[in-house]
């Protein structure tokens, strides 16, 4: 069975700085420069915003560049909540990779060579290996000229099998949605890559290995796929955020909302968050945030001043769902 390191509530600490960050030789200073110089004003979405709270607001994220992160390289990385994968047997297993299809090709290299450069995988001669799929992105409608992109699976099928389940109970969205509705003023933050910020144990590294065309490979964080995964996550950020959640804060997995009545006290609130997500070594993509929004969907639900109702789009699937013709 997955287990936790202890955990004392009154005491927010983050791990020690030798656990907590190091990737090919870069100190944790040097993370937070280059955190601070691949940042950007255009970073942040806040045009609807007045001139005054527009560069109040920018003031703020810019200032607490060290919780953001555009790359690999720059990526969070904890050991507040340290995963175990207990196999019910230690025989190895092994399958065969599969094809990579043509148009995927030259994504599949770049995306290898980018987690190999973060440390975030590295080579593997593990007697385990599982196969990945390249699963195509939706591509922006407006923008059709564009590469496909795609998103890199590792098929852990055969593993989920065997692994001992680390279980939890997730939080009831109804109830999440019920504390933080009727509010005036909202944003959603979403960590980058989440996942990838959880460091793995030597010992489950060869456990969770890879193989591509391209050569095999294994884990240094926790990869998406694998069974626990997202118990272990969302037991990060519980502890991550725990005291400061209710009526201003709450979270389901990696998307974080953060609700207030006014700018002054959403700015408040941020900094609180901020400042947790720092001392965890945690990160977020500012590509995915939305910042002081009067109306916001989150979880399915469009939230406001009024309180909530299902999203259109949930509607429009229910309304827009095929009749039964027999």
């Amino acid at each position: 069975m997955g287990k936790l390191s202890t955990f004392d509530v009154n005491d927010i600490m983050s791990p020690s700085e030798s656990e907590i960050y190091q990737i090919n030789n870069l100190n944790l200073n040097e993370i937070h420069k280059m955190r601070r110089d691949e940042l950007l004003k255009s970073d942040f979405e806040l045009d609807h915003l007045n001139d005054k709270d527009k560069k109040d607001m920018q003031d703020l994220l810019l200032k607490n560049y060290k919780v953001f992160s555009k790359s690999y390289k720059t990526l969070g990385e904890t050991s507040a909540v340290i995963p175990e994968f207990s196999l019910l047997h230690n025989f190895p297993l092994q399958t065969k990779p599969y094809s990579i299809p043509l148009m995927a090709k030259k994504h599949a290299q770049q995306e290898i060579n980018n987690l190999l450069e973060a440390g975030i995988i590295e080579p593997s001669s593990s007697s385990y290996c599982f196969p990945v799929i390249f699963i195509k992105k939706k591509q922006n409608p407006n923008d059709s000229n564009s590469e496909p992109k795609f998103r890199m699976v590792v098929d852990y099928r055969l593993l989920n099998s065997i692994t001992e389940t680390f279980k939890i109970c997730l939080p009831k969205i109804s109830e999440i949605i019920k504390n933080i509705a009727g509010r005036k003023i909202y944003c959603v933050l979403d960590l980058k890559s989440a996942f990838f910020q959880i460091k793995l144990r030597d010992e489950d590294k060869r456990k969770l290995a890879f193989c591509t065309e391209i050569g095999n490979f294994q884990p240094t964080r926790l990869p998406f796929g694998s069974k626990n995964s997202t118990s272990y996550f969302h037991t990060l950020i519980s502890k991550c955020l725990n005291g400061i959640t209710g009526k201003n804060v709450q979270f389901f997995l990696d998307d974080i909302i953060i609700a207030a009545d006014s700018l002054c006290e959403l700015k408040v609130t941020l900094q609180q968050v901020f400042d947790r997500l720092i001392k965890f070594n945690l990160t977020l993509d500012p590509a995915k945030l939305q910042l002081c929004k009067p109306e916001i969907t989150y979880l399915g639900f469009d939230l406001n001043a009024n309180g909530f109702s299902p999203s259109e789009q949930n509607v429009n699937k229910v309304t827009n769902f095929p009749r039964p013709k027999n």
